[in-house]
């Protein structure tokens, strides 16, 4: 009798790249996936990444959820696309669950990812800086480009001046880092830009603060 285990069906390239950049980034609505694959100058329907989505939550590697109204459905991460993508994971650690209350930032951060990867910049998410930080400071993102070093952090709330001064100037002392982005709602600018004001002048110089894509904007 022949072997009859189960196997997963084979791997496109597709999927391959849609596995690996929602478990680098924990959760992206799906039309970030399509403007990554536009940037990629891969052609591709909405129809047809709709049916590559599903095909894929069927393999246990993502989900999706409806938790935005007016906007497209959430893909997240599951731990075997984690696995899958090469990402350590702690002891005990779980894959991003996706709820109302926590889904905003993370897929503000994989659309302000597309910012710097169409430039050709390499981007290092959250869960890998922490192999090279360790827990001294986990920022969203780093990028390289053209041999510099950015820090990139998103922030869609209003955090306490105390704590949001903390975070910026941790920021901006990291070794090896040669400026921090920090994108934020236009509602925030004002705010951020003052706290800025708080600091020491030297970090000053090493921050710039950037307006949030409108799609993860409110």
């Amino acid at each position: 009798m022949k072997d009859m285990k189960h196997h997963r069906p084979r791997m496109t390239q597709r999927d391959n790249l849609i596995v690996q950049f929602v478990a680098e980034q924990d959760a992206c609505r799906l039309d970030t996936i399509h403007k990554y694959f536009g940037m990629k100058n891969i052609d591709i329907d909405i129809r047809q990444l709709r049916s590559i989505i599903d095909r894929l939550v069927k393999m246990g590697f993502v989900r999706k959820d409806s938790l935005l109204a007016r906007s497209p459905y959430i893909v997240s991460a599951c731990a075997p696309a984690i696995r899958f993508a090469g990402i350590p994971m702690r002891r005990g650690e779980k894959a991003f669950i996706p709820l109302y209350s926590t889904i905003h930032h993370p897929i503000a951060v994989a659309r302000v990812r597309l910012e710097y990867e169409i430039s050709d910049a390499v981007w290092t998410c959250e869960r890998q800086l922490r192999q090279e930080y360790g827990d001294y400071h986990l920022a969203d993102g780093m990028v390289i480009y053209q041999d510099k070093r950015y820090l990139i952090e998103v922030d869609r709330t209003q955090k306490e001046s105390n704590r949001f001064q903390n975070i910026a100037s941790i920021n901006a002392s990291m070794p090896d880092v040669d400026e921090v982005h920090y994108w934020t709602t236009t509602k925030l600018i004002p705010f951020v830009s003052k706290q800025m004001k708080g600091l020491d002048s030297e970090l000053q110089k090493k921050i710039k603060i950037f307006t949030l894509p409108s799609e993860v904007n409110e």
